[in-house]
């Protein structure tokens, strides 16, 4: 999926912000952290608004950016660092965004990107297994993150972490509010966890069957699509984290059903979306009956669904998006419920 190069506009000021249209263009995260999981390590790149290593009494909320495809970790960190210095919150809150390479971006021929972890054609969006250096998931450098996050030496004041992420990024964010189990960690010392999935371009289900037009749910003809219910549009084939916690996908479908995970789309993000397979065709036309089913999906289930939220005037275009001042304070951690007031409250009016 390609989207041309934007300039994003917020609050009373314009911020210049360019999202790289190709690899070749990428800008590297400038700082490395360390990867782990079980005894497998790697480093892996990362965008900080400050160091994780020091302290940071008084830091309230931190936001955890996951970019897409063509939207990277860098201009994450500073479309988000100015947003919350616009409000007067530079102190008070925390943006980590972690970035994923592509076998690309990696220089045979440099000793510091020998332990770098990569990816190929995009996979970690899925979860998948690193290339190199050794296999740790691309849910494991999130994992991470949130780990360091749910240090009480560094961030002993923190009540709020937001993991966010828009189109490709969204549609790992969402897997992520079901296999993450740093999160419970986080939850456990009284922080609270938002997901914030914007733009998906699809969602996972929790079995074979699918929401059927008259409401009801079944399981398609094999005939239409035989991968339909693979990972990540469905459970066969899941990721190891989830065969390593070893328990039913009923137990992690309840887990998520648990989670605050809101889903943003926006009211003009209609169209089919470019290159999408059966899998993701078969969840509906475009972004906004995807939702729509998805949430039908859960209450099929007998699973308390995820709150949506429709932001008006928005397409498919993370800019937009999150320049609305409403979607920010969701990422500040305001109740839904108030975000949907000031939305519409807002509605028709240039942000």
């Amino acid at each position: 999926m390609t989207r041309p190069a934007r300039t994003i506009s917020c609050l009373a000021a314009l911020l210049a912000v360019s999202w790289p249209a190709s690899a070749a263009d990428r800008e590297r995260a400038p700082t490395l952290f360390e990867v782990q999981s079980d005894k497998r390590s790697a480093s892996s790149p990362i965008s900080l608004s400050r160091p994780f290593e020091e302290p940071h009494p008084g830091v309230a909320t931190a936001i955890v950016a996951i970019h897409d495809g063509v939207d990277d970790a860098p201009d994450w960190l500073r479309t988000l660092t100015d947003l919350a210095a616009e409000r007067g919150l530079a102190d008070q809150v925390f943006v980590a965004a972690p970035q994923f390479l592509d076998e690309s971006d990696i220089d045979p021929d440099s000793i510091d990107d020998i332990l770098v972890a990569r990816w190929t054609g995009g996979s970690w969006i899925d979860g998948a297994t690193a290339t190199g250096p050794t296999h740790i998931l691309s849910y494991h450098v999130a994992d991470s993150v949130l780990e360091r996050l749910a240090d009480p030496r560094h961030f002993p004041d923190l009540r709020q972490v937001t993991v966010a992420g828009f189109a490709e990024g969204a549609d790992f964010v969402q897997r992520l509010a079901l296999v993450s189990e740093a999160a419970d960690r986080l939850e456990a010392r009284g922080i609270r966890v938002r997901f914030a999935v914007g733009g998906a371009s699809s969602f996972l289900r929790f079995g074979a069957e699918r929401p059927t037009a008259d409401g009801g749910s079944a399981v398609p003809p094999a005939t239409r699509c035989e991968r339909y219910n693979d990972w990540p549009f469905g459970p066969r084939e899941a990721p190891q984290t989830l065969r390593e916690q070893d328990k039913p996908i009923r137990f992690f479908a309840e887990r998520y059903a648990r989670r605050d995970v809101v889903a943003l789309v926006g009211t003009l993000d209609t169209p089919p979306l470019p290159g999408d397979g059966c899998e993701a065709a078969a969840q509906g036309a475009g972004p906004v009956a995807r939702l729509a089913n998805h949430l039908l999906d859960m209450k099929n289930r007998r699973l308390e669904p995820d709150e949506a939220i429709a932001v008006p005037a928005v397409g498919h275009d993370p800019a937009e998006m999150f320049a609305k001042p409403p979607v920010f304070d969701l990422l500040l951690g305001l109740p839904t419920d108030a975000v949907r007031a000031r939305l519409q409250a807002t509605k028709g009016t240039p942000t």
